[in-house]
């Protein structure tokens, strides 16, 4: 089966074309004080990744960035007293390093979030093709965005999930052994990397992890799980620690154990920078502390990574939790879970939250994020997703579902502007922010009320971002966004889906005029249908009422000017 999930960027797509070749008129007459039909700005969100420099914990991909001069490699020397199930890492590890987005052959599809959630995750099925829910296909670019630092995690599980027959080699390859599949022209294998590498982010695996053993448990845990017949197995996390602060994260393969007396014993790793070598993490069982040397890849210099029994910096991941079956971050209703769960939510916890994800770009760069309450107060309830991290990639958030919430961006420490973008993603919708052009000392906020299906974005520089929304339900499914804005200083937009009566509405609360491009993608199982409306001028207190919900494929859309409590219709043609 052909299956894709593409709606972001196909919308994306339009609209930042709508921008780019003109304007477009409405069929009706309107008043003289109504938003008049404009040529679009001829300039489409665009700007350079930042440079690394931010020690935020990120969703965890690759390693550490390592020091000056770093530390020598830590070989293992001698044999191991015990081993899982023979593992040698020049036999059992992957021949090839550890590999960022830029050299992947694939990450996920949609043909890893149905096997994760069956077919609940598409919102058509014509001729075969799963085109995905927009919440699906949100958090499915969130996470591929994730791991553009590396896969560690992904490679790590996997090698242990061979060994242990839980995963069929021969699927991936002609190769006798995980040693000699290739990645380069691999598609299969590189998605079933990242299907494993996505579990970072979701439940029951996320509350199974073992994360507040001292040294010595995580030891004792080990050496039981390389013992015949033993019932489960792990993966190690580690990460740096300072000032209470996790970063520079890695994820590798523990498969034996040797005694080095005086309570001392090192760790057999696979470690997936260092393909073809055994490696050693050390474990001082009386002084409960740990150390590693270890880098981003191997062209860097290692690094030594190290803890105690208070940092809980070394974590253990059981396959057993990966083997059961995941909660929908994102799925409604009709999901086979009893409740829609969270990552990071506790095991037997109720509550729900929504997840919100900053992009790579900003993370890397330096970008300060501070979120609270809508009046600036602390929000309660929020929580950081602390999973296999690294430098650079902001760690997902997690917000109380319904809460409301203010999300402030600051440029204040960036050396050089940044494209970014910021995503929310809760039960059955989905609400982002594409292409913020953040400039050195640019603040923005962006406002979100789950409740009412709102996002305001204000900023105090020119911007011409798209913002966008979506959402899954059981008739056709529909991503909405507004594309090429042209918001002067002090601007401040409004995109409100109303979902009860199928009325988008964009207001301009800003003081100044703004230009403003529309696309509406309408997903059933007869396939996918699209409005696009390529430039209105809205004047300030004014905003655009759009009756998407009676829209199917006719090639006009009725709606309203709404001003003052004033409501004047308007039909608009389909440019798409």
């Amino acid at each position: 089966m052909d299956v894709t999930g593409t709606t972001r960027a196909r919308i994306g797509a339009v609209l930042v074309t709508a921008v780019l070749i003109g304007s477009v008129a409405c069929s009706s007459s309107t008043p003289a004080s109504a938003p008049a039909t404009t040529a679009a700005p001829t300039t489409a969100p665009g700007g350079s990744s930042g440079s690394s420099g931010s020690t935020t914990p990120k969703l965890g991909n690759n390693g550490a960035t390592p020091g000056a001069g770093g530390a020598a490699a830590a070989t293992f020397e001698g044999t191991p007293d015990i081993v899982l199930n023979d593992f040698k890492p020049e036999v059992n590890g992957f021949g090839f390093e550890n590999y960022t987005n830029k050299t992947a052959p694939a990450n996920l599809t949609a043909e890893e979030l149905k096997k994760f959630w069956g077919d609940q995750v598409c919102a058509s099925q014509a001729d075969g093709k799963c085109t995905l829910t927009p919440p699906a296909e949100k958090w499915m670019s969130e996470i591929n965005d994730a791991m553009g630092g590396g896969h560690c995690e992904g490679m790590a599980v996997l090698a242990l999930m061979f060994i242990k027959g839980q995963v069929s080699l021969k699927d991936f390859g002609d190769a006798s052994t995980a040693n000699g599949l290739k990645l380069d022209g691999n598609e299969k294998l590189a998605k079933e990397i990242a299907y494993w590498w996505a579990m970072q982010a979701t439940t029951p695996l996320t509350s199974s992890r073992l994360d507040k053993l001292k040294p010595s448990e995580v030891a004792a845990k080990l050496k039981e799980s390389f013992q015949p017949g033993a019932t489960d197995a792990y993966t190690f996390a580690f990460f740096k620690t300072k000032n209470g602060e996790r970063s520079g994260g890695h994820a590798v393969t523990p498969y034996g154990m040797k005694d080095r007396g005086d309570g001392k014993v090192d760790v057999a790793v696979y470690d997936n920078n260092f393909p073809n070598q055994a490696r050693a993490l050390s474990i001082d069982t009386v002084n409960e502390k740990w150390s590693y040397n270890t880098a981003t890849n191997p062209t860097e210099p290692p690094d030594l990574y190290e803890g105690d029994a208070t940092t809980l910096s070394l974590w253990l991941a059981p396959i057993g939790a990966r083997l059961q079956k995941q909660d929908c971050p994102f799925c409604g209703a009709s999901s086979p879970t009893t409740a829609p769960k969270f990552a990071g939510a506790a095991a037997g916890d109720a509550d729900a939250y929504n997840q919100l994800f900053l992009s790579q770009a900003a993370g890397s760069a330096g970008v300060e994020v501070t979120i609270t309450d809508l009046d600036g107060k602390p929000l309660p309830g929020l929580k950081e997703l602390m999973t296999f991290s690294g430098e650079g990639i902001p760690p997902v958030q997690q917000i109380p579902a319904g809460l409301s919430f203010k999300v402030k961006l600051d440029g204040t420490d960036l050396q050089e502007p940044i494209a970014t973008d910021l995503t929310l993603i809760g039960v059955d919708v989905d609400q982002y922010i594409d292409g913020i052009n953040l400039d050195p000392g640019q603040i923005d906020t962006i406002e979100f009320r789950p409740k009412e299906n709102s996002i305001t974005y204000e900023t105090d520089s020119n911007e011409s971002p798209t913002i966008g929304s979506g959402f899954s339900d059981p008739g056709a499914d529909y991503a909405v966004a507004v594309g090429g804005v042209d918001l002067p200083e002090g601007g401040k937009v409004e995109l409100k889906q109303d979902l009860a009566t199928g009325l988008i509405t964009i207001t301009n609360q800003g003081k100044a005029k703004g230009t403003y491009a529309f696309a509406i993608d309408r997903i059933s199982d007869t396939g996918d249908d699209e409005f696009v409306i390529k430039g209105v001028d809205i004047p300030v207190g004014f905003g655009i009422e759009l009756d998407y919900g009676h829209w199917e494929k006719s090639e006009q859309l009725q709606g309203t000017i709404v001003s003052n409590g004033n409501r004047t219709p308007v039909t608009f043609d389909n440019e798409a």
